[in-house]
């Protein structure tokens, strides 16, 4: 939606300013597909995954060297998917490493993973924002991520988040299946 109060008044933020400013300055966004592995098996999903750690997911080095190079690009935004990319070991780490070279690190999750522990760390390394996926009422969400309970447990991330003090946002995948639900 464009806030178009915040744009008129000279109140947008970084992510307004890149959507709608006509100034040709403005680097692109990054996302880093950092895994593969997922705890869900969405029906929607476009990227095959799964429990598995991919032969292709680059080391928490390789990562480091990857978000550097893109501070060297002045890439103003990295956001990290997958995937859930809750499930890297090294996310806060990398998270972290964004900030150090003046990346603003942004997190697109299922939002189950996230407890008080994890969203305290998110908080601590620096995150930026956290989006987190919804696709409907409980019923249909639990059918859609083909996980039982993944509603509640999305709930109670976002709630973690906002008690973390995290600047969040619901996303949403609309199908045909759910156009009316949401």
């Amino acid at each position: 939606m464009i806030n178009v109060s915040k744009l008129y008044c000279g109140l947008a933020g970084q992510s307004d300013a890149l959507r709608y400013s006509s100034e040709k300055t403005h680097r692109p966004i990054a996302v880093y597909n950092c895994t593969v592995r997922c705890n869900l098996k969405c029906l929607h999903c476009y990227s095959s995954s799964g429990a598995s750690k991919s032969a292709s997911e680059l080391s928490t080095s390789q990562a480091k060297e990857l978000i550097s190079q893109l501070a060297d690009y002045r890439c103003p935004v990295v956001l990290f998917s997958g995937g859930e990319p809750l499930l890297r070991e090294d996310i806060f780490e990398l998270i972290a490493h964004a900030g150090k070279v003046g990346i603003k690190a942004v997190l697109s999750t299922n939002g189950t993973l996230i407890d008080r522990s994890r969203a305290a760390r998110l908080a601590g390394a620096g995150i930026s924002y956290v989006g987190i996926s919804i696709d409907g009422p409980e019923l249909f969400h639990d059918k859609f991520r083909a996980s039982k309970g993944s509603f509640q447990a999305t709930m109670q991330g976002f709630a973690n988040c906002r008690k973390a003090g995290i600047r969040m946002g619901l996303r949403f995948t609309i199908t045909k299946h759910n156009a009316g639900q949401i």
